[in-house]
């Protein structure tokens, strides 16, 4: 039974909630039936603290480990503590004029304009995800 989890979505406790709840009640017998994946966040690549996300994780998670833990984005940004805020979400300075992240102007003008494409057509976002 996989499970995709991630800092940015903003529910890793309701998911280790529901992770204890299920055993608890028998749904599942242990965590070890369960693939339990999680994803760290653009703010934290820097290698010290890529193990202190990690650890927020398992424990907003209720977890003794993952198995698997993936770079969310190939996207490095500015570390935000988390007593600052968490998740860090995309904007680093939320009460900055304008965004601090950027966007391809390639991508930008194919989604803002996507009469630039020739069909016409919203084209397809670049992130893709099935649920089967």
């Amino acid at each position: 039974r996989p499970l995709d989890c991630a800092c940015d979505y903003g529910n890793e406790q309701q998911v280790g909630e529901g992770i204890r709840r299920a055993i608890d009640e028998g749904v599942i017998g242990s965590r070890e039936e369960l693939w339990v994946t999680s994803k760290l966040w653009n703010t934290y690549h820097a290698k010290e603290h890529v193990p202190l996300a990690l650890q927020r994780t398992l424990d907003d998670l209720g977890l003794d480990y993952l198995d698997l833990y993936l770079v969310h984005f190939p996207i490095a940004l500015k570390f935000v503590p988390f007593e600052e805020r968490y998740p860090p979400e995309w904007v680093y300075d939320q009460d900055a004029p304008t965004p601090t992240v950027g966007v391809d102007p390639l991508l930008r003008s194919r989604t803002m304009f996507p009469e630039k494409c020739g069909s016409g057509h919203v084209p397809c976002r670049p992130w893709v995800r099935l649920h089967a």
